[in-house]
């Protein structure tokens, strides 16, 4: 027992209990978990590396095998680091799972940011992890103060392939006070080689955590030999979805009556979501396949294709990318070039199968050209994905000329893309989070976020994610939905909370009240004409620990800052550009500070003028109704002051 006396879990466990408690049978218990904890904490170290001020950097491999592991600082400057790891073996064998280790000081770390959901609480072991794949958000996260300042930041140039990683509180004492850092490569199936190379990029520099998440981001698209598919204007403009509204039963008729409205009011996109392609009544994902269109709800798909061009509006249909349902008639051809996986009820299709790669390329190739549409949102790309075990294994990739699926998917979408955009240069395509990333960028130029229908504040927070590490794909909002018994402010607020993405609406817009139209109207107008600061401009999104309660957008001649807590100072600054601020707080104030003294205009939520006032230089408070917002530029003695 002289071993397990010299841990500390085991030594806190016997000082808290009472001798009686002492009995044989927990003593074999308490040791199966200590032996536990040390086999987990077991080093297989097969290299090691030092930079920065890192503590303990090593690469730890159960099973190496003839694998030989290196590490190489390839880049050190201004407290930016870059590790490049070499894996090489004699032959092509599958690669071992191996894990990057380093322990960062505490110092004046307080938060977790990465761009997956909900990461904020620095966490214990027992937290669980994050994961990132091809198709699913990117391997990088960042660990802050509370000054809105990054402390440390890692990313690793491996988009493709499943990247496991998570930074842990280490309190074993004054002496450690540490977090404990690591990510995992191949821990899921991958196809034989002979050598393997991956970068990670450390970054100490204390500075805004924004200016750091865009510059790894960047860096990863580079290092990762990734370009990110252009963003035309036409991916910004406000959009009119069928799918809240409709869900999986959209109708021609009805569409077309949107978009009427939606037409008038300023959108100029259109997306028909899910359900165009089944009959009523049969909706599901085991239809997918045919991608034939039910007569019954669109009996002419040319003609009302035509007429949404007719209104100005370009349109956008729904596919889900990896999908051949058992009720699909070209079910039987494919049912032997599957992956051992279901996903949301459809079955999912293996890229590895150049036939496969070919029928779903084609297919999108065939329907931009029978419907003249302008885009596609390609749904479920996450589910290409194989178990524990790849079965391709046994038959020795029969069929397959591409071993690895990230590497066939990666293969499968550079082909789609190429084939669109010599058809159409300008193709949309859209993924919703959290098939985002950089590898997703190169494919995709919208990315939306993703289900949160009736939630302001999530939206706000998710959009806010994207736009920190997206860099110049256009991010848009969830789509927006609400009762029409709700006051226009109550509706605006979930355009306000949305606003630096590119807005969805999906409220049924033939049936909405006057007054909500002209609320619409408004905001619509408003995302157009500031839409550079709004959406292309330089993106801050501040206290991300706090879900983000103060968001500012800057282009070359104004900023937009909206404020969604009612204690929140809005940063209005030296007035050298015109500075609009959006009151999302639910409240009828907003307090704003000045380096000068400024000329206030308030308007409401339908953008008509309530009052005009001058403020002093410092924080004011100033009556603004709900939803609605000010601008503020300098003081030109126009209007006369008014004392606080």
């Amino acid at each position: 027992m002289s071993n397990l006396n010299k841990n500390p879990i085991f030594s806190g466990l016997m000082r808290g209990l009472s001798p009686k408690f002492l009995s044989l049978k927990f003593l074999l218990f308490a040791a199966l978990v200590v032996s536990s904890l040390g086999a987990m904490a077991k080093e297989n170290v097969v290299a090691r590396f030092s930079t920065l001020d890192l503590m303990d950097g090593r690469i730890d491999c159960e099973k190496p095998g003839s694998w030989k592991f290196e590490t190489v600082i390839v880049d050190e400057r201004d407290r930016v680091s870059t590790l490049e790891v070499r894996l090489s073996a004699p032959k092509d064998e599958t690669p071992p799972c191996f894990t990057i280790r380093w322990n960062v000081p505490q110092g004046d770390i307080r938060h977790f940011w990465s761009p997956q959901f909900h990461s904020v609480e620095l966490l214990m072991p027992w937290s669980g992890t994050r994961s990132s794949d091809i198709a699913h958000t990117q391997p990088l996260y960042a660990l802050t103060g509370n000054a809105d300042e990054s402390e440390f930041a890692v990313a690793s140039s491996e988009c493709l392939r499943k990247v496991v990683f998570q930074p842990v509180c280490d309190d074993h004492g004054q002496e450690r006070m540490h977090y404990k850092c690591w990510m995992k490569f191949f821990s899921a199936p991958e196809a034989p080689m002979h050598e393997y190379r991956m970068r990670l990029r450390f970054d100490r520099r204390k500075r805004a955590y924004w200016d750091t998440l865009k510059e790894m981001s960047d860096w990863q698209m580079s290092a990762a030999g990734l370009v990110a598919l252009p963003a035309g204007d036409q991916c910004f403009k406000p959009l009119y979805s069928s799918w809240y509204t409709y869900h999986g039963d959209p109708t021609q008729a009805d569409v077309e009556g949107d978009c009427k409205v939606a037409a008038a009011l300023g959108m100029s996109n259109l997306i028909v979501d899910d359900g165009w392609n089944c009959e009523p009544g049969t909706y599901g994902y085991r239809f997918c396949g045919d991608w034939e269109v039910s007569k019954k709800k669109f009996p002419d798909m040319k003609a009302h294709v035509d007429y949404i061009h007719s209104l100005g509006m370009k349109y956008m249909m729904w596919f889900a990318l990896p999908f051949v349902g058992k009720d699909a008639k070209v079910y039987p051809q494919w049912k032997n070039k599957l992956l051992p996986v279901t996903c949301a009820g459809g079955e999912v299709m293996d890229p590895r199968f150049p036939e496969v790669r070919e029928f779903i390329a084609s297919l999108y190739e065939r329907k931009l050209k029978e419907f003249n549409i302008d885009g596609f949102k390609l749904d479920f790309i996450d589910c290409f994905k194989v178990p524990d075990k790849d079965p391709a294994l046994k038959d020795n990739y029969a069929g397959r000329d591409i071993k690895s699926v990230p590497e066939a998917v990666k293969v499968l979408m550079a082909e789609v893309i190429r084939r669109l955009r010599a058809i159409r240069p300008d193709i949309m395509i859209e993924f919703r989070q959290a098939y985002t990333g950089p590898a997703i960028r190169s494919f995709g130029n919208m990315l939306r976020a993703t289900d949160c229908p009736m939630d302001p504040d999530a939206n706000r927070e998710r959009i806010a994610r994207l736009r920190l590490v997206s860099g110049k794909t256009a991010v848009h909002a969830d789509m927006l939905v609400w009762r029409f018994d709700a006051t226009p402010e109550a509706a605006a607020e979930n355009i306000l909370h949305s606003i630096f993405g590119v807005i969805q609406y999906s409220v049924e817009l033939k049936k909405t009240p006057p007054e909500h139209q002209r609320m619409i109207r408004n905001w619509v107008d408003f995302a157009i004409k500031h839409e550079e600061a709004l959406l292309r401009g330089d993106f801050r999104a501040h206290m991300h620990y706090a879900r983000y309660p103060l968001v500012e957008g800057e282009g070359s001649k104004e900023k937009v800052i909206g404020v969604y807590d009612v204690n929140v100072v809005a940063p209005v600054g030296d007035l050298r550009k015109m500075v609009y601020v959006l009151n999302g707080t639910g409240r009828t104030q907003l307090v704003i500070e000045t380096a000068a003294a400024g000329d206030v205009t308030v308007y409401d939520t339908f953008g008509e003028k309530v009052s005009v006032r001058t403020v002093p230089a410092g924080i004011s408070r100033i009556e603004v109704p709900r939803s609605g917002y000010l601008c503020v530029g300098p003081h030109a003695g126009s209007v006369p002051k008014v004392s606080e």
